[in-house]
């Protein structure tokens, strides 16, 4: 056997729990940003220009919610394309459908 004994230098204590003071900061949720994602199902161009607005200000604070800002500018760009793709759509067929018309007026008959 060895002659080396334990002593309380050596022995295993569980780390104390941190305190109050040593608890990490709750950081702040940034507003601006809860207000992007709200207005982007709004108001497309109001949601894309508040998220761009959060993310300098999430840059500047270090706040929370860059991925709330993120959120709300890609809702609101595929809103916008949706919007126009939309209106293409539209346009496009009451294109054809004033043809339509202008042909069957052309050949003196009625409507169809």
């Amino acid at each position: 056997m060895s002659d080396t004994a334990l002593t309380p230098a050596t022995s295993i204590t569980p780390d104390p729990a941190p305190s109050p003071q040593q608890a990490s900061p709750i950081v702040p949720l940034n507003v601006v940003a809860v207000a992007a994602l709200a207005v982007a199902f709004l108001s497309n161009i109001a949601g894309v220009i508040l998220g761009i607005l959060a993310l300098r200000e999430i840059r500047r604070t270090s706040e929370r919610g860059q991925g709330l800002a993120i959120a709300a500018i890609i809702i609101s760009v595929l809103s916008i394309v949706f919007s126009l793709l939309v209106a293409l759509w539209l346009i496009a067929i009451g294109s054809i459908t004033l043809d339509q018309i202008g042909q069957s007026l052309d050949r003196g008959g009625r409507i169809s």
